[in-house]
């Protein structure tokens, strides 16, 4: 009885058939296939509503479409927040991957620079690019969605003065940046933040100066040596020139004479390298101290990143691979101790493995092209 009513409320949450025939851009013939995926989503996602909206295109065209609005959980940090999202099936849907937005309250703003998410808040990843007719489900996008967001959240609050008690209260919404969130978690005096940032600010430049002084100093060194020898050669030349021009040896004269050229050319040489040095090293000088406001080391994730779509998606998928591995042997484990059902087991597995089956194939792909 109970899972009847729960099918019950979720199909009232579906458009109404009347609506949808109102919607001449989908087939009847994919209305069964459409109606089965949202309710199978909001079993998985009940956060989310479904509802008929305008979808504006990049070109200028407008479309009447079904979209579910609400929110995606979440949990990075161990901690479960939930990412404001529009999901919105095409009209040739199932023949084409849903389109998914991300959509940030005032409050919020989009992570610039992310690897899913555009400016706009287009959502882009592994399961829309090899999404599969007969294969993929909305409700398996969604899943990816999570997984992938609770690596890196798409969205950011906006740093605020918020008491903690406000920021308990508000535990559903995402968090500030890192060092953001820091600061407001850690209230201190005005000096003391101030002097924590002027000393962070000589440890950066004083370990910048190091390096750029370590980096020129062998090739300082190098080149005075060079210039030293030339010199010491250069007087050796001139010694043997002054020698031979009382034999009277025309041919040997011409010979140190070139010599001797040569290597006041090199000398000048090398003292216009040495010139070029030294404006590099005060280029350098003036960098650091016009750049003395850095406040903090480079981001390990984003030094790592891969530079290339092939790589960027082969890791996603050996991630997420690895993260259904981990998901089998966790239900094991529950059925094991008799905390989860029999059927509620072997649908969960069916769902992961099958899941699995598409991440795999991604993966036997990319690695044929690597």
């Amino acid at each position: 009885m109970n899972r009847e009513a729960a099918s019950a409320r979720r199909m009232e949450r579906l458009p109404r058939f009347n609506d949808m025939e109102n919607l001449t851009m989908y087939d009847r013939r994919n209305w069964t296939r459409i109606v089965q995926d949202i309710e199978l989503t909001l079993r998985q996602c009940p956060s989310l509503v479904p509802s008929i909206g305008v979808l504006h295109f990049q070109d200028g065209r407008q479309q009447r479409l079904i979209v579910l609005r609400g929110t995606v959980p979440i949990f990075f940090r161990r901690t479960q927040y939930n990412v404001p999202m529009d999901v919105w099936l095409p009209a040739a849907y199932p023949m084409e991957p849903p389109v998914l937005y991300v959509t940030p309250t005032r409050q919020m703003f989009i992570v610039p620079g992310h690897r899913h998410v555009d400016r706009s808040g287009r959502v882009y990843m592994p399961g829309l690019l090899t999404w599969n007719t007969n294969e993929s489900r909305l409700h398996f996008i969604l899943a990816e969605v999570s997984s992938i967001f609770s690596t890196r959240p798409p969205v950011y609050m906006f740093p605020s003065t918020a008491t903690a008690s406000t920021r308990v209260a508000s535990r559903e919404a995402l968090p500030p940046p890192s060092r953001a969130q820091e600061a407001v978690s850690c209230p201190r005096s005005d000096s003391a933040m101030e002097q924590t940032m002027n000393q962070r600010r000589a440890t950066l430049r004083q370990r910048i100066l190091e390096r750029a002084r370590t980096r020129f100093a062998t090739e300082f060194g190098q080149m005075t040596c060079l210039q030293r020898e030339i010199e010491q050669e250069t007087q050796v030349i001139a010694q043997l020139h002054s020698d031979q021009d009382g034999s009277g040896s025309e041919r040997s004269r011409d010979v140190l004479g070139e010599e001797a050229a040569s290597l006041m050319c090199e000398r000048t040489r090398v003292r216009s390298d040495l010139e070029t040095i030294r404006e590099t090293v005060r280029a350098l000088d003036e960098w650091i101290v016009s750049h003395g406001d850095l406040e903090r080391d480079p981001d390990i994730e984003t030094i790592l990143e891969s530079t290339d779509v092939h790589s960027r998606t082969l890791s996603e998928a050996r991630a997420t691979d690895a993260a259904i591995h981990d998901a089998q042997q966790l239900l094991d484990d529950m059925l094991r101790r008799e905390r989860l059902e029999i059927d509620v087991f072997l649908r969960l597995v069916r769902e992961l493995a099958h899941r699995q089956f598409f991440v795999r194939r991604v993966l036997r792909r990319l690695d044929g092209n690597a």
